[in-house]
């Protein structure tokens, strides 16, 4: 805040802190996340875009993907199978999703047809154990790095998470 002397003070119009910034922006809820986010700087930079070599999206590399389809392989999922992934964890407890519930929805993938990938990271693993009890769930939780992630998303038919990093990584792909 005000009494920190910082010079610039940028938020959403929106913020209940409002009071204490030196400069506002405009708050829009239909705008993706990152144009979002993006915007804060528009005070600072008002011509401020996104180069044409840039991309607002995550890219996989060539290297990352053949080792997911080769993790995915091992597992017994061929190219030809839909993969859904399930990612049942969230910084927020308050933001889950019961772990039953998404047991529950695996079993009804499964029965379609569906491959099921558990993604989460090492604090995930007790949750996606519990999620892949009475499934066929491929558990990767702690198991995936960032770059893994984003590899991931590029296979998977359907991706269901709560509101977390992955879900962000999921709509920057």
């Amino acid at each position: 805040g005000w009494l920190s002397g910082i010079p610039q003070r940028i938020g959403f119009s929106t913020s209940a802190g409002r009071l204490f910034l030196t400069r506002t922006v405009a708050f829009s809820w239909p705008m993706h996340d990152l144009s979002r986010n993006l915007s804060l700087l528009l005070p600072l930079s008002p011509d401020l875009n996104v180069r044409k070599d840039e991309s607002k999206y995550i890219t996989s590399d060539a290297s990352t993907d053949a080792a997911i389809r080769d993790r995915l392989k091992a597992a017994g999922v061929a190219p030809e199978d839909a993969v859904v992934g399930i990612h049942p964890g969230s910084a927020w407890p308050t933001k889950r999703w019961l772990a039953e519930r998404f047991t529950e929805l695996a079993v009804r993938f499964e029965k379609k047809g569906f491959r099921v990938v558990l993604i989460g990271g090492k604090q995930d693993r007790e949750l996606c154990e519990k999620v892949a009890r009475g499934t066929r769930a491929i558990d990767w939780a702690g198991e995936t790095d960032l770059r893994d992630l984003k590899s991931i998303m590029g296979r998977l038919s359907l991706f269901i998470t709560n509101d977390s990093g992955p879900m962000h990584i999921a709509t920057a792909s």
